[in-house]
């Protein structure tokens, strides 16, 4: 402080104590402020120093005044940087602002600060000295390196753009990598600088939207990239605002989802594949449920067709050409014949026997006839109801879900009959029509009643059930149909295991029937589940169908 010590020489009296007591006052007062606080002479030399910024270089206020900043700071590249700004302010008389500059201390430490510098002009002089304050904004940079080495690392392209002209003021190492420009390349730049007015456009009016609106959006985008080609972007669009709630900037955050999308639309081309298998693979369970009974009707032709040759084989009607040979032979003394010959005597009790051997004989044939006519009849209905079915693949149609249970019952009637299984039918009243495709339930259906047929057959039980129950539930938005038995049952481990494709417990099951039932009910809306208790004691599974069909695409 060489200048105030030479006016308190100059002074005397009063003058100098109340100098004295001023600069005490001033020493006190700059001393307490944390900020760090200097005046250097035109020379470069320190003339006051706080004690903030003096104990930060590890040095005694009187030993850092009157210095020059080359004896007290090791880097001279800033030394000179120092020496420059000093006499900028001095000789041009304006204040100058330095937003961040990095001081390290004779310990190594490091300090980031923003510092004002302005010109002291004596009254009627010019400046010969420069006011310095230095802000502390260590922790604030900290905070930004910290930040930036998160954004710079991570796997997302961030970027923020300021609010009136929509320019780039930060472009993370993801963005460089994704699109190819640099971040000095970008900084201070728009959209129009590097991608094609139709994208830009639509860019700056996503920007718009997001900063007038000041709600995040999140928006698909597809951009033209140096090296990659074209690649769509999921980006999300986030205004940030200012204390009055007024936009500053846009923060951005763009993932590129181009192989995720490409993914999607294959797995989406698989499902529809697996779905179209499912169907066809459902219509030949329906098919080959339709043979199957077929095949047990012809059989049971067959046996009626052989019980009728056998009738024919070892039929008396043969006889009956013996009596009339017999009664030929004697036409001229019929009468001595039947009433004196032996013979003659037993002809009429054994043409009595004789007929109703041939009247039983005509009974059964015309029961076998009757029995292959009803079979006949049988096959037809099958046949006409899977051509009802086919005619309607792929058309929605209301129809009564019990119907649909009768019809798929009727394709298995045969089978069960044979296994001697006993159906139970529980059908809730005034049930509401569902609107579906028909033949879609029906292969659901079939294969529920198969599977439940199939499972009593290996629980070895002497008598199984099937038990079909229909019932509305979901407060009356859809119709559940139980198919149920009392056969091997699931295991608790396999409950939800069944429904994967290829899963099966039978020995020639092939494991896509509940897998393809399974798909086709959600395709339908709907859902397909199962319960049991355990081994042995049964199986339920239940179909839910929507009244109504979902709409388009849900």
């Amino acid at each position: 402080m060489p200048t105030i010590r030479r006016t308190l020489r100059r002074a005397t009296g009063r003058q100098a104590q109340g100098l004295a007591e001023q600069l005490q006052f001033f020493r006190a007062v700059i001393d307490t402020i944390p900020n760090c606080i200097f005046v250097k002479s035109r020379e470069g030399r320190y003339i006051l120093v706080n004690k903030a910024l003096a104990g930060w270089r590890g040095l005694m206020v009187a030993e850092f005044e009157g210095k020059l900043d080359s004896e007290i700071n090791p880097d001279a590249e800033q030394v000179a940087k120092f020496r420059r700004d000093d006499r900028e302010v001095m000789d041009t008389l304006k204040e100058k602002f330095v937003p961040e500059e990095k001081l390290i201390n004779r310990a190594g430490a490091c300090m980031w600060v923003q510092t004002i510098k302005r010109p002291l002009i004596p009254p009627g002089g010019t400046a010969r000295q420069v006011l310095g304050v230095l802000t502390d904004i260590t922790g604030h940079k900290r905070t930004e390196l910290y930040l930036n080495s998160i954004l710079e690392n991570l796997p997302v392209a961030v970027f923020i753009k300021e609010a009136k002209e929509l320019r780039f003021v930060l472009w993370n190492k993801a963005n460089e990598e994704l699109c190819g420009f640099s971040k000095e390349q970008v900084i201070g730049k728009r959209d129009y600088d590097f991608f094609p007015k139709e994208q830009a456009d639509f860019f700056t009016g996503k920007d718009r939207e997001v900063l007038q609106g000041g709600k995040l959006l999140e928006v698909e985008e597809q951009i033209s990239t140096r090296h990659r080609g074209t690649r769509l972007l999921r980006t999300r669009k986030i205004p940030l605002l200012d204390e009055s709630g007024q936009p500053l900037c846009l923060l951005g955050i763009s993932e590129d989802i181009t192989e995720r999308k490409e993914t999607e639309a294959k797995l989406e081309q698989a499902h529809k594949q697996l779905v179209e298998a499912s169907r066809h693979a459902g219509m030949a369970e329906v098919a080959t449920s339709v043979l199957h009974n077929i095949g047990n009707v012809l059989n049971s032709i067959n046996v009626s067709v052989s019980v009728v040759g056998e009738h024919v084989k070892t039929s008396k009607v043969a006889s009956l050409a013996r009596v009339g040979d017999l009664l030929r032979d004697h036409a001229a003394d019929l009468g001595r014949f039947l009433t004196e010959d032996p013979k003659g005597k037993l002809l009429p009790n054994y043409i009595a026997q004789l007929i109703g051997r041939i009247e039983a004989e005509h009974a059964s044939i015309l029961s076998e006839i009757e029995a292959m006519r009803n079979d006949v009849d049988h096959i037809n209905d099958i046949v006409a109801m899977q051509q009802n079915y086919a005619k309607v693949v792929g058309v929605n149609e209301p129809v009564r879900a019990v119907d649909l249970v009768e019809d798929a019952l009727r394709m298995n009637a045969s089978a069960l009959l044979r296994r001697d299984v006993e159906i139970v039918r529980d059908y809730a009243p005034e049930l509401p029509q569902v609107t579906v495709d028909k033949h879609k339930v029906l292969q659901i259906l079939v294969n529920l009643i198969q599977n439940a047929k199939y499972a009593c057959d290996e629980s070895g039980k002497p008598c199984g059930q099937l038990t079909l129950r229909v019932r509305v539930c979901a407060g009356g938005e859809r119709v559940c149909v139980d198919v149920g038995d009392n056969g091997v049952g699931i295991p608790p481990e396999n409950l939800t295991r069944i429904f994967n494709h290829g899963f099966t417990t039978r020995r020639d099951g092939h494991g896509f029937g509940l897998h393809s039932s399974a798909l086709t009910a959600r395709e339908l809306g709907g859902s397909l589940s199962a319960r049991s208790e355990g081994i042995g004691k049964g199986a339920t599974f239940a179909l839910e169908i929507p009244c109504r069909p979902p709409p388009a695409g849900g």
